[in-house]
This record gives structure tokens, sequence and C-alpha cells, in this order.
């Protein structure tokens, strides 16, 4: 019973949908909340949904600009949007 109760609970976050912005030349744009870490936890979590979006296509985020909202939401949470565009990732030579 515990279990079905954890499963539904979490089956809303793992089917989260962002809206990525098709903003033509290559670049991409979306919106992240993030509950803790002030404006870095939002860039930490617009850079994440950013690389999942590019990951689809074996390609990593590449960070054009960030843009915050000045104010804080109702629950402390702060909001970023991100402009990025989707690379080859750079290969490490030893």
């Amino acid at each position: 019973m515990r279990a079905a109760i954890l499963a539904a609970l979490l089956l809303p976050v793992a089917c989260a949908h962002v809206d990525v912005a098709d903003m033509g030349n290559g670049q991409h744009s979306l919106t992240a909340i993030a509950s803790s870490g002030g404006p870095w936890g939002a860039h930490e979590e617009a850079l994440e949904l950013a690389n999942d979006y590019c990951g689809k296509s074996h390609q990593t985020a590449q960070v054009e600009t960030f843009d915050d909202k000045p104010d804080v939401g109702p629950l402390g949470e702060h909001t970023s949007r991100i402009v990025f565009t989707c690379s080859a990732p750079k290969e490490l030579h030893f």
C-alpha cells in the first residue's frame, strides 16, 4: 500500500513538462523555478532542463543568457529564464 501511495505521489514529478520555445537561429529558451538556492538555484535548474532538452539529440546546452525575475514567488521560489543553443559535446583529449 505504501509503495502505491509513493508511486502516485512521484508520478506527477516524473511527467513534468517544460515548455521550450524555439527562438530561431538555433536558439531556444525555457523558464525554471527553484524553491532553494536563490537565483543560482534557478540557474542550476534551468541549465539542467536545457541539458535534458539538448541531450535528446546527444548534444549539450550552451548558455547564451540568463534572465532572472527580480521578485521572489509567494513560496520563496526564484525564477530564471535561460536562452541557450544545443551543440555537440566537446571532446576531451588526454
